[in-house]
């Protein structure tokens, strides 16, 4: 068994999330690779490689992106420690795996369990177009809402509510019992709270948990497991 020395979060997403890191995971060091920007080079992943942890010789990143798991990949090949990349390409994945951790697991193991856990969460983002823009049939004006579902844009409006409402009916669809809603900087607990009541009770077999993001971009980030 390899004892947790720290989590290392250059870009803290939520307070809650470090928190719950550090306190109750006890195998591992994670590493969560910045995630608010579309992609990070391989020198910035090796330097944070090596911050902080020249005594570490087993190490897990999540990257929390797509755009940056190669270059985690690759960064991880040309470090001296033994780096496992778990293929996380989102927040709610990220999450997802670390909370499959067990102290009593070996390295091995723990991995197994967080690249298995990925599979079994979805992810829907919450942002605003920043131009002008057509996809898939949909005319989109810039600073509208936009609800993406694993990564892939599936609606568009200017009422929060019936994008929320719209972006849950497509990821769902039949599967997923536990909905959690990460509340970004422009997006309080109330509002969240609210939009959950106007579904007026659709998603009732449906777990909701709400905390607080502060992610800057996306007004809501929404994991469905």
């Amino acid at each position: 068994m390899f004892p947790l020395k720290e989590v290392l979060t250059p870009n803290k997403f939520n307070n809650a999330f470090v928190d719950f890191a550090v306190k109750d995971i006890r195998a591992f060091s994670i590493i969560l690779v910045e995630n608010n920007r579309t992609s990070i080079t391989i020198t910035e992943v090796a330097i944070i490689l090596n911050f902080k942890i020249s005594l570490l010789s087993l190490l897990s990143i999540l990257p929390n992106n797509k755009n940056i798991i190669l270059a985690a990949g690759q960064a991880g090949r040309m470090s001296s420690k033994n780096v496992t990349v778990i293929p996380s390409k989102s927040i709610p994945q990220g999450i997802g795996a670390l909370i499959t951790l067990n102290p009593g697991d070996d390295f091995i193991t723990a991995t197994v369990k967080m690249e298995e856990s990925l599979s079994s969460v979805r992810t829907g983002e919450i942002t605003r177009a920043v131009r002008d823009t057509i996809y898939n049939g949909m005319i989109i004006k810039e600073g509208e809402l936009i609800g993406l579902s694993d990564g892939e844009l599936k609606h568009t409006g200017t009422n929060i509510a019936t994008v929320f409402e719209a972006l849950l009916e497509e990821m769902i669809d039949g599967d997923g019992r536990l909905i959690t809603l990460y509340c970004g900087e422009s997006t309080g607990i109330n509002e969240a709270e609210k939009l959950v009541e106007m579904t007026g009770g659709k998603f009732g077999n449906q777990e909701f948990e709400i905390q607080t993001g502060g992610q800057p971009v996306y007004d809501l980030i929404i994991s469905v497991e």
